[in-house]
């Protein structure tokens, strides 16, 4: 009886401390000093696309946003910007993408590509031309990456992983302008897709065919819908989003490290 005692209080400490370990872990998934994953869909704030057939002319509120070169459309390039949430400190972007849906094309079917980058200082959508878009005209030395070349459209196209400038942009939202995409070809073409504008770019809860940022994120925070907050009330704040008078989703959050299949994300 002797050693019994002993070996009760040793096996005592041991299931307490299991227990405390098991109940410790994930309990509080806020303060336990592991990360959990995130995908985000972020809507645009403002979109247009600027052409040097008329290069004063403002292109606010089309349903289009149209890349070209050559005749019959010139040169013509688009701007977009996203909104950025308010993010828990230390929160990391593991992946980051634009998908913008192509709804038509013409010329050089298959052999386009089409650079972008970060657009170099604001811009305002109901007011933008040719004249004074922000960017210089021609290639820029922004360029982030590309749309690879492709031969059929009405789907969503990506671009490549820009994880590190929306990293800033997040971390900094004075440098968020938004992004460039380019034309680049030597040959006439013309690459439509669908702008914030279009009919069928949102509802008022859903995002539809327009322009969206995609975004996996790693956060030692939990993140939840209340504690970033996930509405705007339209037509002011929503650049020139028409018919929205109304608070709108501008983000969606789900957990894991799956993207899910509803959101139909397109992949290079």
């Amino acid at each position: 009886m002797k050693y019994l005692k002993p070996f009760i209080l040793i096996l005592l400490l041991a299931v307490l401390t299991s227990a405390c370990d098991f109940f410790g872990k994930d309990d509080d998934p806020g303060t336990s000093g592991e990360s959990d994953v995130y995908c985000f869909w972020l809507a645009a704030s403002k979109d247009a696309y600027v052409s040097s057939s008329l290069p004063d002319y403002n292109y606010d509120g089309t349903y289009s946003l149209v890349c070209s070169h050559g005749e019959p459309n010139h040169e013509q390039r688009f701007y977009v910007e996203f909104f950025m949430p308010q993010l828990p400190e230390g929160a990391e972007v593991l992946e980051a993408y634009i998908n913008i849906y192509e709804d038509s094309q013409t010329g050089q079917a298959g052999v386009v590509t089409i650079p972008f980058g970060e657009a170099v200082a604001e811009w305002d959508p109901y007011s933008i031309t040719w004249n004074d878009q922000p960017n210089p005209i021609g290639p820029f030395s922004t360029s982030a990456g590309q749309i690879g070349p492709y031969t059929t459209y009405n789907t969503w196209r990506t671009t490549d992983n820009i994880k590190g400038i929306v990293q800033k942009h997040l971390d900094d939202s004075s440098t968020n302008h938004g992004w460039l995409f380019n034309n680049s070809s030597a040959i006439a073409f013309t690459r439509s897709f669908k702008s914030m504008n279009a009919l069928d770019a949102r509802t008022r809860t859903e995002l539809q065919l327009g322009p969206r940022l995609l975004m996996k994120i790693k956060s030692a925070t939990a993140i939840s819908t209340s504690n970033i907050g996930t509405i705007l009330t339209g037509s002011t704040e929503l650049g020139n989003m028409y018919g929205f008078g109304t608070e709108i989703l501008v983000y969606r959050i789900q957990s894991g490290e799956n993207w899910p299949e509803s959101w139909n994300v397109a992949s290079q």
